[in-house]
């Protein structure tokens, strides 16, 4: 087994298999809803892959889709993108 990433998901340590995708990451921690839409509703991942843009999240200060990037050491992941 290769040794896991450590990584912070709003401002709490967190821990990510290497190759996996950032939502997995996300869905594996318990975290469902990813960001608030302007109606104050919940959003979570739906497409998987980077068409409708309801996994953003910020990662590092940047505004990244949880679902196109790999999950790397040292990551901050925030999710009110």
């Amino acid at each position: 087994m290769p040794p896991e990433l450590h990584l912070r998901i709003n401002g709490k340590a967190a821990k990510a298999m290497p190759g996996e995708r950032l939502v997995a990451t996300l869905l594996n921690a318990g975290i469902e809803h990813l960001r608030i839409s302007s109606d104050g509703s919940p959003r979570g991942p739906f497409c998987g892959m980077g068409i409708c843009m309801e996994c953003r999240v910020r990662v590092n200060g940047e505004i990244v889709l949880a679902c196109l990037i790999v999950t790397s050491e040292g990551m901050d992941v925030h999710t009110d993108a």
